[in-house]
């Protein structure tokens, strides 16, 4: 632009000049025509500028570690007049701290038409990214002047998900000896000691739950639903060391999601309760959410990652939170050599066994006698075991 500029300078320095030493019409003529084009078409891009607007918008809420995701730009414009050149500048902010991405875009500008652009993000990490619409800018005929675009909506976020890895769950954890309790007592599950409802027969239905005397008096079969045992659960507890996000590559914290998140969809998909227990910085306490199902552990792994960078509980939060958890297994998955959960899991929660999953390269992480540990090194994920 700067350079189109200085030449349009030197073009009317050389027209007035010629047009001096001529004294003619015609010099005169060239030299009112190149101040009227550039005044009319900043008269365009003037109109442009109160005629279109510019948006910016992902078309999946969320996705998966390398999977790509279509984003779209769109200019919507009012305006008659068409012009050669616009230019969208757009810049990915991920929020586990890898340096930040812009993008350019250029395009034509039709008349009375609506622009859409679509690229597609491959994001290697799971996390958050924002994709915002800095400026768009739209030049004239020549490149001397030009104009900034009204934005609509100038951002729009990505949840990205760890992509699940299989990890050997063996459901050899014996029940927790507690009674039952109100909140999962009207959930359809698998306990047969006492039955939910009854239905009409699909096909896959276990034969166990084949309801034989109603079947016999009626010309269909129907099976027994039975409610869920809150015995059977398990508890995650989260724990992050906010310092390693200042890590290089940030392997340790990805790994430590992923575990997280595999081992909780499993869980979910056995038909399994799983508890995920974390530090809130924002309560000053240790924090219980128990997803449904997978839709509702999206959510809740928005919240998660939000909360990554201040999981460091002292040892009174975590004490004054003793003696309210009873579970079948406890799983810690840290990246803190130095955590304090084993020890709170063994003192302050009744649970039938008991794992530590340690997100590091460190040789060793103190932990209670009746602890498991296994270690797993940032990037991998072999396990021995892992029971639930």
């Amino acid at each position: 632009m700067l350079r189109a500029r200085l030449i349009y300078a030197v073009l009317l320095v050389g027209l007035a000049i010629f047009y001096i030493l001529y004294i003619d019409p015609l010099p005169l003529l060239m030299l009112v025509t190149a101040v009227a084009v550039p005044l009319l078409l900043r008269l365009g891009l003037l109109w442009l500028h109160f005629a279109a607007e510019c948006s910016v918008s992902c078309q999946a809420a969320s996705c998966t570690a390398r999977e790509e995701v279509p984003v779209t730009f769109t200019l919507k414009n009012r305006c008659p007049l068409f012009f050669s050149r616009g230019e969208a500048e757009l810049s990915l902010h991920h929020g586990f701290g890898t340096e930040d991405e812009t993008l350019r875009i250029k395009f034509p500008v039709h008349g009375r038409n609506t622009t859409r652009l679509t690229f597609y993000l491959r994001p290697q990490f799971c996390g958050e990214i924002e994709v915002q619409l800095r400026r768009v800018r739209v030049y004239d005929l020549f490149r001397i002047s030009r104009t900034r675009l009204r934005r609509a909506d100038g951002s729009a976020t990505l949840l990205v998900l760890p992509r699940p890895v299989l990890l050997p769950l063996e459901e050899t954890a014996p029940p927790a000896d507690r009674p039952e309790s109100e909140v999962y007592a009207d959930r359809p599950g698998d306990d047969p000691s006492e039955v939910f409802g009854i239905r009409e027969y699909v096909p896959g239905d276990a034969v166990s739950r084949m309801h034989w005397k109603l079947s016999s008096r009626s010309d269909k079969m129907y099976v027994k639903e039975f409610s869920r045992p809150v015995e059977k659960n398990c508890i995650l507890l989260i724990d992050c060391r906010p310092s390693a996000r200042k890590d290089a590559d940030h392997m340790d914290v990805q790994t430590l999601l992923t575990v997280v998140w595999s081992i909780a969809a499993e869980l979910l998909s056995r038909g399994h309760i799983c508890e995920l227990v974390w530090y809130d910085a924002d309560e000053r306490a240790m924090v219980t959410h128990v997803p449904e199902d997978e839709g509702a552990l999206v959510s809740l792994f928005r919240t998660i990652l939000h909360a990554v960078p201040h999981m460091q509980p002292t040892a009174e939060t975590l004490y004054a939170a003793a003696g309210t958890m009873t579970c079948a297994s406890v799983i810690t998955v840290t990246n803190d050599p130095q955590t304090l959960l084993p020890a709170f899991a063994v003192q302050g929660m009744k649970a039938n066994h008991r794992t530590l999953l340690l997100i590091s390269d460190a040789p060793s992480c103190p932990a209670p006698e009746d602890t498991e540990v296994q270690r797993i090194r940032p990037g991998s994920y072999a396990v021995r075991r892992i029971i639930v």
